[in-house]
């Protein structure tokens, strides 16, 4: 039996922490694993579903006197575990930490980003983490960009990997009920065309850059409508200001996070994603795997996601994320037929049983 310890800050929301459960739950049910998973402050809690099998555990109650005792616990947690997989920049860091001088655990590091984090903490970690690096056995992305962007910044890890994200089909899919009954509380006209957007309230996700395209289109399509999903959207005061700036607020629609987003994805006509940074972006695979055409920025991981079923295009481009929704507005075939290649690439790419077989080859032979 291998014991697995996957390490990760909390489970409240975000996109690697989906990843997270969705890989404890294929590897517990392999039947020769048992999975932990520790959190590093906070309560013992998940925002998403977990098999009954798989402990979850708090290393300790949060803020930085509970960091130093999440330290001591996982450095014992990690004694008791096989192998020891950490997730995110803080992790990583108090993973290694938490193995200095001990017997030398399998520590695999899973790493999400081609970019600078966003908090301070994170880009502290980040950067101590090149030196602990070596003692990562393998260095795991879920994108060569995102390796390479860590090897660039002097990561010297034993080893690398890319393993696959992966996208709750069975969650995830198109489905014409859930279309209309979204689109009927949203108050959207059946002839309306939605472009949907998915991200955290974040500089990196440049909703701003969004709301100045949309308004070079709006003005050409009556029946547009823009809709923003995300925590902390609706108070995010630049998006807000953008809106006001370019004069689109009767045309957009801000949703807070929501439980249920496998449902709502269905109710738009176009996904995109405007990142300036990026690993490989969930909102774009969800989307896909739900039957939406998708535009986003070719940064980091996107065009492993995308391939040749979405368009992609510069960062920081304005003119040119409007021609691409001007091409898909203005051809529903076009939009149609992106929409299924994208389903057809997600099913064969993306799917649980392809990031379990990838995990556990990298588990030592016992």
């Amino acid at each position: 039996m291998t014991s697995v310890l996957l390490v990760v800050g909390s489970l409240r929301t975000g996109g690697t922490e989906r990843q997270v459960c969705l890989l404890a739950n294929g590897l517990q049910q392999q039947g020769n694993v048992q999975v932990s998973i520790a959190l590093l402050g906070g309560v013992a809690e998940s925002a998403f579903p977990l098999v009954s099998d798989v402990e979850l555990l708090s290393l300790g109650p949060g803020g930085w006197f509970g960091m130093l005792m999440a330290l001591k616990r996982l450095r014992r947690l990690g004694r008791e575990h096989t192998v020891v997989y950490s997730f995110l920049e803080v992790a990583n860091l108090w993973s290694a930490l938490a193995l200095l001088g001990t017997a030398r655990r399998h520590l695999l590091w899973g790493v999400r980003s081609a970019g600078v984090p966003p908090s301070t903490i994170a880009r502290f970690a980040f950067r101590v983490c090149r030196w602990l690096s070596p003692m990562a056995q393998v260095l795991v992305g879920n994108a060569q960009a995102v390796v390479d962007h860590h090897l660039r910044a002097g990561y010297r890890p034993v080893d690398v990997c890319v393993t696959a994200n992966i996208v709750a089909t069975e969650r995830f899919h198109p489905d014409d009920d859930r279309r209309r009954r979204w689109r009927a509380k949203l108050k959207v006209d059946p002839g309306d065309v939605v472009i949907g957007c998915v991200a955290r309230a974040d500089p990196q996700k440049c909703h701003e850059l969004l709301i100045a395209a949309f308004a070079r289109v709006a003005g050409e399509h009556d029946n547009l409508k823009l809709l923003l999903v995300g925590p902390g959207i609706p108070d995010y005061q630049p998006l807000r200001a953008a809106i006001e700036k370019f004069d689109v607020a009767a045309r957009v629609i801000l949703l807070a996070a929501q439980a249920v987003i496998h449902e709502l994805i269905n109710a738009f006509d176009i996904a995109v994603n405007t990142s300036a940074v990026e690993g490989l972006p969930n909102s774009m695979l969800e989307a896909a795997a739900s039957g939406v055409a998708c535009i986003a920025t070719d940064v980091g991981g996107t065009s492993d996601a995308l391939g040749d079923a979405g368009i992609l295009v510069p960062a920081n481009d304005v003119e040119a994320f409007a021609a691409a929704l001007r091409s898909l507005l203005e051809d529903g075939n076009l939009r149609r037929e992106m929409a299924e290649r994208s389903v057809q690439r997600v099913r064969e790419r993306f799917t649980l049983d392809t990031a379990v077989r990838q995990t556990i080859s990298l588990f030592p032979i016992l």
